[in-house]
């Protein structure tokens, strides 16, 4: 995914492979710091977010998903002040996907922009994606560390009733692929 990437701005270059036998990969470190640590001191740049949210358009354009851009930490703040998009380990090439998956995977990767955004720079967000920030975001709660820390809420009764109607989703879900898996 990086090969096929390299080339742009936002994404680490000089993208290769020592040997087909290594499992290494090596590419130029781009210089930044984490979007998160930026963010907590008020630091960011004027229309960073913005700017990223192109960013990532641009990558679709090119054919890739990243998968995992609502990490805070792998949107850098560049020397420049620029954002880069680092760890391509999640990536995936579009034009593997079936329409339908692709169009998911490109709305997971706008998702995790809106939600940094959301999280870090609340007032520059255009009210179009606030509200389509907080119509279509929720957060993966399919990972079993999260289904567990789900139901223990639920046993103990921790979280309210709100929280029932999550873990009956949660167990409903959990339940279904189990189904699911074991008729494969």
């Amino acid at each position: 995914m990086l090969k096929k990437v390299e080339h742009l701005d936002f994404t680490p270059d000089q993208v290769s492979r020592p040997s087909d036998a290594s499992p290494t990969i090596h590419y130029r470190l781009i210089e930044g710091r984490p979007v998160k640590d930026i963010a907590a001191g008020k630091g960011l740049p004027e229309n960073f977010f913005s700017q990223l949210f192109s960013d990532v358009k641009t990558l679709h354009q090119h054919g890739v998903a990243h998968m995992d851009l609502g990490n805070s930490g792998n949107i850098l703040v560049s020397g420049q002040g620029d954002p880069a998009i680092i760890d391509f380990g999640s990536a995936i090439p579009l034009s593997w996907l079936p329409s339908s998956v692709q169009s998911w995977a490109c709305r997971k990767d706008i998702l995790g922009v809106l939600k940094l955004w959301y999280r870090f720079d609340t007032e520059t967000m255009p009210l179009f994606l606030l509200h389509y920030y907080q119509s279509n975001y929720r957060k993966n709660i399919y990972t079993p560390k999260r289904f567990l820390k789900a139901v223990r809420r639920w046993i103990t009764g921790d979280g309210g009733t709100s929280d029932v109607s999550g873990v009956t989703t949660v167990i409903s879900v959990f339940f279904g692929l189990l189904v699911l898996v074991s008729f494969t």
